[in-house]
């Protein structure tokens, strides 16, 4: 079930990307203006740049700062903050209210992380011309911070005829008493840590057509690993380890040495 679940959302992901990278691929051999010697060698300090990341299980955003080691060569330093589901959960409505608010159906904690990694990025392939693009691939390794936030529903009292904000508990709330969830800053003072280790693989394209200006793509898999089992829903098996696919649209700039 999870296997085919990560599949579909893998081939989508990746049919997007090569679709993307050979339409840009294509505008390498497209009129544009060729980069003098001089352009060429343009020696940049680091480069600063963040953007929007979606993955198979959650979404996110991250900030990365790198420094060039050589020619070919950068080390980044990265934060992400992401926010996880699982994949088995899904909104529904008391069916018996027209106003009821949508909730997820056994969704004990929300889920979010805070991410500090170091890695690399290699070119393979460096920009030609101003409308050309930088091909290359990306790693990155480090501290996962996870943090479980308890869900808190707004429950029909039938008894008192009212409505009343509570911590949601399977064995007591159901379809029937279930108005809808609560606000978002409910349970933030019962929060739990859950510490783990991230890893990510990916390749990359830069398509700027500005000599300081970084706009690209990239797409990648990675692996969120927990000491232990992380509770997002009751009654169904929760996942220590969330292999995923993601995508990460950035935009950012380079800094001159001089």
């Amino acid at each position: 079930m999870y296997f085919s679940y990560y599949m579909n959302r893998f081939q989508v992901i990746w049919f997007s990307f090569l679709l993307f990278l050979t339409m840009n691929i294509n505008s390498l051999y497209s009129q544009g203006t060729i980069y003098t010697d001089d352009e060429v060698h343009i020696s940049y300090e680091r480069e600063v740049f963040g953007g929007f990341i979606a993955n198979t299980q959650g979404w996110g955003l991250n900030f990365v700062s790198n420094y060039f080691k050589t020619v070919d060569k950068r080390v980044n330093y990265e934060i992400q903050i992401s926010w996880m589901h699982n994949p088995k959960q899904k909104k529904v409505f008391n069916p018996y209210y027209r106003d009821a608010k949508g909730y997820y159906y056994g969704k004990l904690n929300s889920f979010f992380v805070i991410r500090a990694l170091y890695g690399q990025r290699k070119i393979i392939g460096h920009k030609i011309r101003s409308k050309g693009v930088e091909l290359g691939y990306t790693w990155g390794i480090g501290p996962s911070l996870g943090f479980l936030k308890p869900e808190y529903l707004e429950v029909i009292n039938y008894d008192q005829n009212v409505l009343e904000v509570v911590k949601y508990d399977p064995q007591k709330h159901d379809n029937i008493n279930i108005y809808g969830r609560a606000g978002g800053l409910n349970g933030f003072d019962e929060i739990q840590f859950r510490p783990g280790l991230y890893l990510k693989l990916g390749v990359y394209v830069e398509y700027s057509s500005k000599k300081i200006g970084i706009s690209g793509i990239e797409a990648g898999f990675a692996l969120d690993s927990y000491l232990q089992e992380i509770e997002i829903m009751a009654n169904i098996k929760n996942q220590q380890f969330f292999p995923l696919f993601y995508i990460n649209i950035f935009l950012g700039t380079k800094f001159n040495k001089y």
